[in-house]
């Protein structure tokens, strides 16, 4: 996910490529995107850029995280996928 916000065009192509379809520039402009969700407080980054400096914020959370759960959960693929445990 981190690398996809940082060089969204070299990985949209690369997905394009993948799914064989061909890659537009409207891809990378989600502004008019989930029009119908924006009224809700969690979806109210619709529409917004994906923000790098955002991408790790996971490792800030606060200390209510569960974090033992989630390594429970999901530790495997946080391994597998080259993040930090």
């Amino acid at each position: 996910f981190e690398d996809f916000v940082a060089e969204p065009q070299h990985y949209l192509n690369k997905l394009s490529d993948f799914l064989d379809v061909g890659f537009s520039e409207s891809m990378l402009n989600g502004q008019n995107m989930g029009e119908d969700l924006k009224h809700l407080e969690h979806h109210a980054n619709l529409g917004r850029s994906p923000l790098l400096e955002r991408c790790y914020g996971w490792k800030s959370c606060s200390a209510d995280c569960d974090f033992e759960n989630l390594h429970q959960q999901a530790g495997e693929a946080l391994v597998e996928f080259g993040y930090e445990t």
